[in-house]
């Protein structure tokens, strides 16, 4: 039985390493801007349902106070959100339709850490509104 002479590797060593640091980066990054981009959208989305169930709390209580739209929105609020600092809720009770505006820093409580180029992509404070005519 003959054998097939070997073929010499020369210069190949460690190009599949290579290959795959290159390779891995680009979807590390990918991979990384879709959780953090994810991260962001459901943090806004919360946020966003927040500020319209304290608006949903003037049909409950008919003439609310900032107190009891602000005890609404942070029972509505996830708990990693409801006590998050910097967290502001304001509502302006006094006109008609009454306006309820939440207001996250959302980089100091971030879920993911930014990364150092890609920090000027994610958003410092997050902030939703929501309206409600008082009932008649």
């Amino acid at each position: 039985m003959r054998r097939r002479p070997t073929a010499r590797r020369t210069g190949q060593a460690g190009v599949a390493a290579i290959e795959f640091g290159l390779v891995f980066i680009g979807l590390f990054t990918l991979l990384y801007g879709l959780a953090t981009f994810g991260s962001v959208f459901y943090t806004r989305h919360q946020i966003t349902r927040a500020a319209e169930d304290g608006a949903r709390a003037v049909s409950m209580y008919g003439a609310p106070t900032e107190a009891q739209i602000q005890a609404v929105v942070r029972s509505s609020l996830a708990l990693p959100l409801s006590t998050a600092t910097g967290l502001e809720i304001s509502a302006t009770t006094a006109s008609d339709p009454v306006v309820v505006t939440v207001r996250f820093p959302y980089r100091p409580n971030a879920v993911l850490p930014v990364l150092p180029l890609a920090d000027r992509f994610v958003p410092d404070t997050l902030q939703a509104r929501a309206s409600a005519a008082r009932p008649s």
